[in-house]
């Protein structure tokens, strides 16, 4: 049975930006937008002793570009009175929205085990990886909300 390596095998940790800008209409309900900007730069991948009909061969990538995608939600959060001193709360919430993934090209040297590499089959132009999409998303949140006064929280 042959699987897809993970993600981490193609690009390194993602560094994520992005703010979230609500509307609180009582003391315990609260309805947000959420923006987020994710990227990861790329690393480079062999595959060794791939076996196909007849061969084994080491199959290497080199990607083209970074994994980028962007997000944005619409969310509701729902809270459970002030503790501390009146500043912090629970909240649990719900968020829709969609998210954008950038389309990722990558090149292949394919190069059977028993020849040197200066004969590997080499792929003449970038082939796509992944197409540009955008598919719906959501997700649930639980945390604590902490407020500094003068309508700013974290």
């Amino acid at each position: 049975l042959l699987s897809f390596p993970q993600f981490k095998k193609f690009f390194h940790v993602p560094w994520i930006v992005g703010g979230q800008i609500g509307y609180a209409f009582s003391a315990c309900s609260e309805l947000y937008v959420e923006v987020n900007y994710r990227q990861a730069s790329r690393r480079d991948f062999v595959a060794a002793g791939v076996v196909i009909p007849n061969d084994i061969v080491n199959v290497a990538f080199q990607f083209g570009n970074k994994y980028r995608a962007i997000d944005a939600y619409v969310g509701a959060r729902m809270y459970w009175g002030r503790y501390w001193c009146d500043r912090a709360a629970l909240f649990v919430g719900a968020k829709f929205g969609f998210v954008h993934h950038k389309s990722i090209d990558f090149t292949y040297a394919i190069t059977p085990q028993n020849v040197p590499a200066q004969l590997a089959l080499v792929s003449p132009t970038q082939v796509p990886f992944t197409t540009s999409r955008t598919a719906p998303a959501g997700g649930a949140n639980i945390g604590l909300d902490w407020h500094y006064g003068c309508g700013f929280s974290v």
